[in-house]
């Protein structure tokens, strides 16, 4: 059986979201946001059974690390540090607002007068939006002091 051909009347174009003039920020919420509604609710214990994604080295003492990590994170994100102090690590857990999914953590440990940051993200089909290079630029930013 054929189909029957339908004219086009307008130009076909792409989608507005492969755009190369969309901001890198509206990419990344693009792909965080299909990541959130495509499949069911991903817990703390499904990203930290993903790979490490990010491993960085920082001047910056861990707390002050952590704080900026989680203050950033919240603009966009849920965010819910805990520190243990005792240890000198923090986790930072990354959530939707909107849903109950974990998105990411960030594990920040002590490393003599430095840091260690780590950072897993849930499992996607593809990076499409940068979400790796957003949370590298999260962290160089606040290793930075900006």
């Amino acid at each position: 059986m054929r189909l029957p051909h339908l004219p086009c009347r307008r130009p076909c174009r792409l989608s507005p979201w492969l755009s190369p003039r969309l901001s890198r920020r509206a990419a990344i919420l693009a792909a965080l946001a299909l990541a959130v509604t495509s499949g069911a609710c991903t817990s703390i214990d499904d990203v930290e059974a993903q790979p490490v994604r990010l491993t960085q080295r920082q001047a910056v003492p861990w707390e002050p690390m952590a704080n900026c990590i989680a203050r950033r994170s919240a603009q966009e994100w849920a965010a819910t540090p805990t520190f243990d102090r005792e240890r000198s690590t923090a986790t930072i857990v990354i959530a939707s607002k909107a849903t109950p999914d974990v998105m990411a953590i960030y594990t920040v440990r002590a490393d003599g007068a430095g840091s260690i940051v780590e950072w897993r993200r849930r499992k996607l089909v593809a990076d499409l939006g940068g979400v790796d290079a957003g949370a590298k630029g999260i962290v160089d930013r606040c290793a930075a002091g900006s």
